[in-house]
């Protein structure tokens, strides 16, 4: 199968050496695989100051103290934080620079409400009214967020990271400011906001279907030949029975772990040559018509990241009709400034909002029962 335009997601997990003569230093991991904050040995958050002047506090790990001999030198490279990445862009179409610096944007759906077609048939022998055609629209909203940080640096930071030269102190941050952003959109666009209920992402959207019977405890990779023959045979009537026999869907989102274990389980005792992922795919694009039909893979489809009560599989249309992720205002850096031209500071900004599903009926999920 091609699903070369859906990105290889890799989970990676990064550790940090620790120095038995100083505080320890633990990561915190959130859904998603997004490291967000350093903490010392007592839980306290350090910043990025605190983390560069660390020597004082006889930690070598994020120190730019370090003891140099004549048979030392410095490597010019610097080995970097890694976290988990994903563009929201291939689960879902994104619009940037609608409706900036608002609060919220609305977008209508219209709805037949004339009466039937042989209503309209007209009796010469009566004289009676013409039956009546109407339209009806609704509204739909989404709130936008307003998005601003600020990194900030002083001449001792600065002249202290430069003594070592290999590495740039300012680049850091604000490549650590703009990672925060990408993080923060990539967690928005598939499991909403952390604190505001009305932000929602791709996995807990309210209102839709939800079947928890189709797919066994095991997940596909782990379903009997029969279940994976219902599977196949009752995933797209499913979801044409519920958009009312009028769309097919075209994107199979399942959890990356059992999508790693379709890949490499064979399909059946009968199919021992292809293996499952093979065959669903088949299934799905005959089933559908749709030679394009996409199955990808997602972390937050698996209980651990996601939060959610059991691991979730999707079945959607990928279309701007359907659902839609807005950026109103891109992420985006001012020039930094300084008031004493000691301490400098600089703001960026942007703002987003959660997906509005526009057309619920033709988003289901499948969960595990």
């Amino acid at each position: 199968m091609n699903t070369s335009n859906l990105n290889d997601l890799i989970i990676r997990g990064e550790h940090l050496a620790q120095n038995p003569n100083a505080n320890c230093l633990a990561m915190q991991v959130h859904g998603g695989g997004v490291i967000s904050n350093v903490a010392d040995s007592k839980g306290k958050v350090l910043n990025n100051s605190k983390i560069l002047n660390n020597a004082s506090a006889g930690n070598a790990d994020f120190a730019s103290n370090i003891d140099i001999t004549t048979l030392t030198k410095i490597k010019q490279d610097v080995v970097a934080q890694k976290f988990f990445k994903v563009e929201p862009s291939l689960f879902m179409p994104v619009t940037i620079g609608f409706n900036a610096w608002g609060d919220e944007t609305v977008k209508f759906s219209s709805f037949q409400t004339g009466e039937d077609f042989e209503d309209g048939d007209v009796d010469l022998a009566r004289n009676s009214r013409l039956s009546q055609a109407d339209v009806a629209i609704a509204p739909q909203s989404k709130v936008l967020k307003k998005w601003a940080k600020q990194m900030d640096y002083n001449l001792f930071e600065l002249n202290t990271a430069r003594i070592t030269n290999n590495w740039n102190l300012i680049t850091a941050r604000e490549t650590s400011l703009k990672t925060g952003w990408d993080l923060g959109i990539q967690r928005i666009a598939f499991l909403g906001h952390s604190t505001d209920t009305r932000v929602k992402g791709l996995y807990n959207q309210s209102g839709l279907t939800i079947n928890n019977t189709l797919i066994p405890a095991g997940g596909i990779s782990g379903a009997s030949d029969s279940e994976f023959d219902a599977i196949k045979q009752t995933l797209i009537s499913l979801f044409y029975t519920n958009t009312n026999s009028t769309e097919m869907p075209d994107t199979f989102v399942l959890p990356t772990d059992d999508f790693l274990k379709l890949a490499g389980a064979s399909a059946t005792s009968a199919f021992p040559l292809k293996n499952r992922l093979e065959l669903l795919r088949e299934a799905l694009v005959a089933a559908s018509g749709n030679e394009n039909f996409k199955i990808g893979r997602l972390p937050y489809g698996q209980t651990a990241f996601s939060g959610l009560a059991k691991d979730r599989y999707i079945l959607y249309r990928n279309a701007l009709d359907v659902l839609e992720l807005d950026i109103p205002i891109p992420y985006t850096s001012l020039t930094a400034q300084s008031a004493n031209n000691f301490q400098f500071d600089n703001v960026s900004y942007g703002q987003y909002s959660g997906i509005l599903v526009t057309r619920p009926l033709e988003v289901m999920y499948f969960d595990l029962p």
